[in-house]
């Protein structure tokens, strides 16, 4: 039972102190019961959330009363037997909560200890779309004030599928463009997902690859053409062609994000030229945390033992870490490395600020979830986005350009130029944290 535990330990967890809900507690309860029930539901407007748990009572009530007799209102299965609830365990503890809170004849003294939790759209991408003030990035990652909320995975899948129809525009060749087409019908939202994730943290195209295969042993794939004569590697081939247009789908719905990545790359290459092979750099996150890009190379060696009175060679290796760093792995790992540096900054503001201001002193808090008791979210959900919008009120990339080059003396290229989103808005984003 702890926060990285599979789905039934996570939602055995509580905080230890409950709170009244208070006047305010019940609407944020019922958010998270729409949250955790997902099936579209999470994806409404608060009110709607709300009234659909609302009139939801007796289903509940039934579930809290006995849980196996009505499995199927709260875990019910598709046609291949995996449950459709979001968060099904966390749903069941949601009902247990509902139904004890209409026990009483005045809800407001009800003492919850459940944690409403409330997630970033794709955090990353959003960092990155306010960091570079990206409108389309901004939209589709819902941190401005648009009425509806955004289903960036959806949006990147239809940029992926216009790229796949442009490409087959020029082609001539049958069987080419037969299989091609085909991966079209295999763009899902659960496809789009994982390379929206990962972007941001430095995914590579052998990296969506690698998802894909396990997507296609799932069945995720099962619209996709293959000759049945095409050998493994002709496989490959054709996933990771269809690997580059869902990453490409990615980056042209967040350009903001593919531009400050590969700025980023580019200032590690200065720098690491300029530095011994031996020595590091570093930046400062806006908490003033100093972040060290010390990966050091690594040299494998294999042992050697005894077994009895006979000398074996056991197949093992042990990584030792030389003095030198490791170039390559610096590269790859700055882009992740700042925009952590920023969420992990912004998630510590906001508990701060909460404590400080609020008397806050329960949390439930993973780097893009934000989780208080029910009675708190209403005082607690303006400081997540205060703290947004004041961590990108400037110019974050061209801060970070002038502290490396007073630091290590060197010139960089300029950072990305700002776009036009009015950074304010966040302010009023009904969906930022959701």
């Amino acid at each position: 039972v702890n926060p990285q535990a599979d789905k039934l330990g996570q939602a055995l967890l509580e905080f230890a102190h409950g709170e009244p809900l208070g006047e305010t507690g019940r609407y944020w309860l019922a958010v998270q019961g729409a949250n955790t029930y997902g099936q579209g539901k999470d994806k409404l407007k608060m009110d709607e959330r709300v009234a659909f748990i609302e009139g939801m009572t007796q289903e509940i009530n039934d579930i809290a009363s006995n849980p196996l007799k009505y499995r199927d209102l709260w875990c019910p299965v598709d046609d291949k037997g995996k449950c459709k609830t979001a968060e099904p365990f966390e749903f069941l503890k949601f009902c247990f909560e509902w139904s004890d809170m209409l026990k009483l004849s005045d809800s407001t003294k009800f003492v919850s200890r459940i944690s409403v939790k409330l997630d970033a759209t794709c955090s990353g991408l959003q960092h990155y779309s306010a960091m570079l003030r990206d409108e389309r990035g901004a939209l589709a990652t819902n941190i401005g004030d648009n009425e509806e909320r955004q289903d960036i995975y959806n949006e990147a899948g239809n940029e992926a599928k216009g790229i796949i129809l442009d490409e087959l525009v020029s082609i001539n060749v049958p069987v080419e463009k037969q299989w091609k087409r085909s991966f079209i019908d295999c763009i899902t939202r659960d496809i789009a997902k994982p390379p929206c994730m990962t972007l941001p943290y430095g995914v590579s195209t052998f990296g969506i690859t690698d998802k894909l295969i396990e997507q296609s042993k799932e069945g995720k794939l099962v619209n996709a053409y293959f000759d049945q004569e095409s050998n493994g590697k002709e496989r490959m081939g054709k996933l990771r062609w269809f690997a580059q247009k869902l990453e490409q789908g990615v980056a042209d719905t967040v350009p903001s994000a593919v531009e400050a990545m590969s700025w980023l790359k580019a200032c590690d290459k200065i720098l690491g030229k300029s530095l011994p092979e031996d020595v590091h750099y570093e930046f400062r996150s806006p908490v003033g945390l100093s972040i060290k890009q010390a990966r050091k190379k690594e040299r494998t060696k294999r042992l050697e033992s005894f077994f009895g009175v006979s000398k074996i060679r056991i197949q093992y290796s042990t990584r030792i870490k030389e003095k030198a760093i490791d170039r390559a792995k610096s590269n790859t790992s700055i882009a992740p490395n700042f925009v952590h540096a920023q969420d992990a900054s912004h998630l510590t503001n906001v508990a701060l600020r909460a404590k400080r201001e609020l008397g806050l002193k329960s949390f439930s808090f993973i780097h893009d979830s934000f989780g208080v008791h029910p009675s708190e979210m209403c005082d607690f959900l303006p400081i997540i986005k205060q703290e947004f919008h004041k961590l990108y009120s400037g110019d974050r990339l061209n801060e970070l350009r002038t502290y490396w080059q007073d630091r290590y003396e060197v010139e960089l290229p300029p950072a990305p130029t700002q776009g036009k989103f009015n950074v304010d808005s966040i302010l009023d984003s009904k969906f930022i944290f959701s």
